[in-house]
C-alpha cells in the first residue's frame, strides 16, 4: 500500500526545522545589485559559505524514517526507501531546475518556493519546472533564465537566501557533512510537498489540499521568522509588509 501524502509530509515535519542552519532567516529587503562594488566582493564570499563537498549519504533520510515511524520498524524501513528514492529524484532533477546538488542554498530555496507555491499559489514560475524544456536559446539553466520573464527576480531571491543562510554563524562553522545533512533535509522536504500537493490535486481531496497548505504556512514561518501572508513575491525577489 503506498505512503499516504498526509504521512509522508507529517515526516518532513517530525523534525520540523530543527536543522543546525534553520535560525530564522530574515525576509530580504535589499536587492543583491544595490551594494557597491567592495561589498559584493564581501556578499559573495558569504554566499560561497553554503556550498560543500557531497559524500555518499547523509543521515537525515534514516532520521525522518524513524522520527516518522514512531519506533515501528517496519515502518521506517518503508520511509527509509521511500526518502531515499525522493533524496535521489531531487538530486537527478537538480540540474535540469538549475539547482546544484551541493549547495545549501539552492536546496533551501527551492523549499522555499516550493511551500509558497502549496500554501498559496504565489511564485516567480514554476519553483521546479521554470529552467525545463528546450526552447530557442537550446536547452539547460542559462536557457531557462533567457525564457524566463521572472528569472531576474527568483535570481535575486535565491542568492539573498544563499547571504542570509552563509552570515549566519552557526551555519558557517558547521562541516561539509553537515552542510550536507541540511541540504538533504530540504531537497526531501521539497519533494515531499511536491508530491504530496500533486497526489491531493489529482484525487481532488479538499482535507489534504488543506492539511497541506496547512503545513506549508507553518514551515514557512519557522523558516522565515515571519507570517508568510506578510510576504509578497514581487518584480525584485520577495518582500514583507
Amino acid at each position: 500500500m503506498p505512503i499516504r501524502p498526509r504521512l509522508l509530509l507529517a515526516a518532513a515535519i517530525a523534525l520540523s526545522l530543527r536543522c543546525e542552519a534553520s535560525a530564522q532567516v530574515a525576509v530580504p529587503r535589499e536587492p543583491v545589485y544595490s551594494l557597491d562594488a567592495r561589498a559584493i566582493v564581501g556578499a559573495n564570499r558569504i554566499i560561497g559559505r553554503t556550498r560543500f563537498t557531497r559524500h555518499g549519504s547523509s543521515s537525515m533520510v534514516r532520521e525522518l524514517a524513524h522520527a516518522a515511524a514512531h519506533g515501528n520498524a517496519a515502518l521506517a524501513a518503508r520511509y527509509d526507501r521511500y526518502f531515499h528514492a525522493s533524496l535521489v529524484d531531487f538530486l537527478r532533477e537538480a540540474p535540469d531546475a538549475g539547482l546544484s546538488r551541493n549547495d545549501v542554498g539552492d536546496a533551501r530555496a527551492c523549499f522555499i518556493q516550493v511551500a509558497f507555491k502549496v500554501y498559496d499559489g504565489q511564485g516567480f514560475d514554476d519553483a521546479r519546472g521554470s529552467f525545463k524544456g528546450p526552447g530557442l536559446w537550446g536547452e539547460g539553466a542559462i536557457a531557462g533564465m533567457a525564457r524566463g520573464s521572472s528569472s531576474l527576480a527568483r535570481l535575486e531571491f535565491v542568492e539573498r537566501i544563499k547571504f542570509l543562510t552563509g552570515a549566519n554563524r552557526r551555519f558557517a562553522a558547521l562541516s561539509d557533512p553537515s552542510k550536507q545533512r541540511i541540504y538533504d533535509f530540504y531537497a526531501i522536504g521539497a519533494e515531499l510537498l511536491a508530491r504530496g500537493y500533486q497526489a491531493a490535486l489529482r484525487s481532488a481531496n479538499g482535507l489534504e489540499l488543506a492539511f497541506l497548505r496547512k503545513q506549508a504556512r507553518k514551515q514557512l514561518k519557522a523558516d522565515l521568522g515571519v507570517d508568510p501572508g506578510r510576504v509578497h513575491f514581487t518584480s525584485s525577489g520577495i518582500a514583507v509588509d
